[in-house]
């Protein structure tokens, strides 16, 4: 994720410093067009990717909170019900492309949608669920929960903030505790078989 991340951000980053160059050799001004154009497809595909590489950590988070032994690397890979992930994955990448258009309240938008679909995707992958019935299924939950939910937010975004500080690295610990808390959290929730202690 972090090699992703880092490649698509200089892709874009390149582009944008080509794109000035290139004009102001004409005499010209940056075209924003066409660099919008750009940011929105490598936004697309950025957005696509990391649904799909969360799945996979949401699959092996699944199986380390409720087997009864540690996931294998192999497991991460073994997703079902991947049509309705894909479906999924396009209405986040369509919610997060159109919010970008929105100053400020796009972003506030964005926000409320990640808290009330966090569990969209575990309830498609553990319950085979359809990407409508999961989001519903995580809507409901989240707003019967909504306490707990959030300060569950709160403190997984606070060590993500402390996790950032190391330049970063930090996140190669607390995205792992996240998404392990975050399906932690399903389980108890909804009622679901737990892991024993190991």
């Amino acid at each position: 994720m972090f090699v992703f991340g880092a490649v698509a951000f200089g892709v874009v980053f390149a582009s944008s410093i080509a794109a000035a160059m290139n004009a102001d050799n004409r005499g010209e001004t940056l075209d924003t067009g066409a660099f919008s154009v750009l940011s929105i497809l490598v936004t697309i595909v950025v957005s696509m990717v990391s649904y799909f590489v969360n799945a996979a950590f949401v699959r092996g988070a699944l199986d380390e909170t409720g087997g009864f032994q540690k996931p294998p690397l192999g497991r991460f890979f073994q997703l079902t019900n991947v049509p309705q992930i894909t479906i999924l994955a396009v209405i986040w990448t369509a919610v997060s492309v159109l919010s970008s258009f929105v100053p400020f309240l796009g972003t506030v938008l964005l926000l409320v949608a990640s808290v009330l679909t966090i569990f969209s995707l575990t309830f498609a992958l553990d319950q085979n669920q359809s990407a409508i019935d999961s989001i519903k299924s995580s809507v409901d939950l989240v707003v019967k929960n909504f306490g707990p939910v959030i300060l569950l937010i709160l403190a997984l975004a606070a060590i993500n903030i402390v996790g950032a500080i190391p330049c970063f690295l930090g996140w190669l610990v607390t995205i792992p505790i996240s998404v392990i808390a975050t399906n932690y959290a399903y389980r108890v929730l909804t009622g679901g078989p737990l892991s024993p202690a190991r």
